[in-house]
């Protein structure tokens, strides 16, 4: 997590360096629900966790205080105008494994996190794996829409909605990436759990018609399955709401 945040602020350097200093964001697609940062703002609340999971590290502890000038050179704003490639290295390799007090929230929330930073970092380096990132999220999306009786899904119902259209991952930019992934972050608890009961359903079917579950699968292994991402269950909603990659891709 710590590596994938500051390899988003890394590309955005990068991204502003190309275009000669302040990078200037394009018109966001207008879906109802407007991205509130520039790409500047997103960078500055990235280098804001940053910095506060570092200011988390005791600096008492015994395995911290071994790395203890590398930490308090990092608690320096000025250190984090800008991040060259030497300055990750350091940052990953000798900070980023050390304990801390700060906590990101529950393991669900993370791994969103994790997928939405892998997103944005795919967007702004034109990667290939962006078509993948985009499934899984459109797999989420359209999991969370089947849930809108719950108030937190439903408060997030217009935006659930355009993640899946077309238009608005035409217009997709970075920060309206991070709007997403403040806004759903604390559902993602409630996918998983949407995937696993319908998991269970349909192995549920298979043994009532005496048929082996797909895979060989039995209930008692539903757990790991689920944690695997099983697709299937979202598949067909996914493909109501084609994307075209060829054109955002290398």
């Amino acid at each position: 997590m710590f590596a994938a945040r500051l390899d988003l602020v890394r590309a955005l350097d990068d991204k502003r360096a190309k275009i000669g200093g302040v990078a200037e964001d394009a018109p966001p697609y207008d879906a109802g629900v407007p991205a509130s940062q520039t790409e500047g703002e997103v960078r500055a609340d990235a280098v804001a966790q940053l910095r506060e999971t570092i200011a988390g590290m005791n600096l008492d502890n015994f395995v911290v205080r071994q790395r203890r000038r590398t930490v308090e050179k990092y608690l320096d704003a000025a250190v984090w105008t800008a991040i060259d490639a030497e300055a990750r290295d350091e940052l990953v390799e000798q900070v980023a494994p050390l304990p801390t007090a700060k906590r990101h929230g529950t393991e669900e929330a993370k791994r969103f996190d994790l997928l939405m930073f892998s997103l944005q970092l795919a967007l702004l380096r034109s990667s290939k794996r962006f078509a993948t990132l985009r499934t899984q999220l459109l797999e989420i999306a359209s999991a969370l829409e089947e849930q809108t009786a719950i108030p937190g899904i439903a408060a997030q119902a217009a935006l659930i909605e355009e993640i899946q259209t077309d238009p608005w991952w035409e217009g997709v930019t970075v920060p309206l990436l991070e709007l997403v992934r403040l806004r759903l972050r604390d559902l993602s608890r409630a996918h998983r759990s949407m995937r696993y009961n319908c998991l269970r359903g349909r192995q549920r079917r298979a043994l009532r018609h005496g048929r082996e579950p797909a895979g060989g699968r039995r209930p008692h292994r539903l757990e790991r399955s689920a944690e695997a991402g099983v697709g299937g269950c979202q598949r067909d909603r996914v493909a109501k709401a084609p994307v075209s990659d060829e054109k955002r891709l290398r």
